[in-house]
């Protein structure tokens, strides 16, 4: 059974099982309950050993119910970070000196924490990116603003520090070291990675409309949100036939849409339309 997204821990499983290894150590943070999405509860069922991270106190309490009681799994509440809580420093304090898997998952300063580890090399790493970042950009995330790098920064720095990209996702890269792999399994380009991903790109028209492009054809879908998020609203809060009665400049009819949408808010979030009161009459 798969925990992973998009079955990274079954590609993942295979790698270890063509190198002959049953068992063996692995870290990841950004871990949530270490059920959901997770790229290592596969090998936690397969008796390895392993070290979980997460930050936020409510999640740290489902990862605690899932494994408090286990003697081979150990928990940590923190946030990695570049400085106090380095990659080296909790492995240091932590008594670990190898790992064979690491899984880097925080939405975001995936690549920055990445470079906090400096003396353990990993046989296997899988990091999140950001596929809807353009393919030719190098881009690596320093905000606090969840955006996540860009394939081009993360593969540079892999391969500058003798790591092989060897699989992709619409949501993970999987690297393996050089040295662990010796040519056993193929190393992918950032050409065959965009190839495979096919992802949704964006253009605007002159009304300033967002566009959205699947390889070259043209998808005429409405969205409310990004359709590439794990979740989104397949629907218009503005209904295609008000749109319509609008001129070119999308005026008129200004009072229909203000009450439809409005009625939207107040039937799907209720709170954010109290919100909206509060801000627009006591701010």
């Amino acid at each position: 059974m798969s925990y992973a997204q998009y079955n990274e821990d079954l590609f993942i499983s295979n790698i270890f099982s063509s190198k002959d290894i049953n068992k063996g150590f692995f870290l990841e943070f950004g871990a949530w309950d270490g059920k959901y999405l997770s790229n290592c509860r596969f090998f936690y069922e397969k008796g390895w050993k392993g070290l979980f991270i997460e930050g936020n106190k409510d999640r740290f309490k489902d990862l605690q119910k899932n494994y408090d009681k286990d003697k081979n799994i150990i928990l940590l509440n923190l946030f990695v970070d570049k400085e106090e809580n380095s990659l080296d420093k909790i492995l240091l304090k932590e008594n670990i000196y190898e790992l064979d898997l690491l899984s880097i998952d925080v939405d975001g300063q995936d690549l920055i924490l990445w470079k906090t580890l400096t003396k353990i090399r990993p046989k296997v790493i899988i990091i999140e990116f950001n596929h809807t970042i353009p393919f030719d950009v190098n881009y690596i995330d320093g905000t606090q603003n969840n955006i996540g790098s860009s394939l081009v920064a993360i593969n540079n720095y892999a391969k500058e520090n003798n790591y092989q990209l060897i699989h992709a996702t619409h949501s993970n890269l999987i690297f393996i070291e050089k040295k662990f792999n010796l040519n056993f399994f193929k190393v992918i380009s950032e050409i065959e990675v965009y190839n495979t991903l096919n992802p949704i790109r964006t253009a605007y028209n002159n009304y300033g409309e967002i566009l959205f492009f699947k390889g070259n054809k043209l998808n005429q879908n409405e969205y409310f949100r990004f359709p590439t998020q794990k979740e989104f609203i397949t629907f218009q809060p503005i209904p295609k036939f008000i749109r319509k009665l609008t001129d070119v400049n999308g005026k008129g009819y200004k009072l229909i849409k203000i009450i439809y949408s409005n009625f939207l808010l107040i039937l799907l979030r209720p709170n954010l339309f109290i919100h909206k009161l509060i801000k627009k009459f006591f701010n």
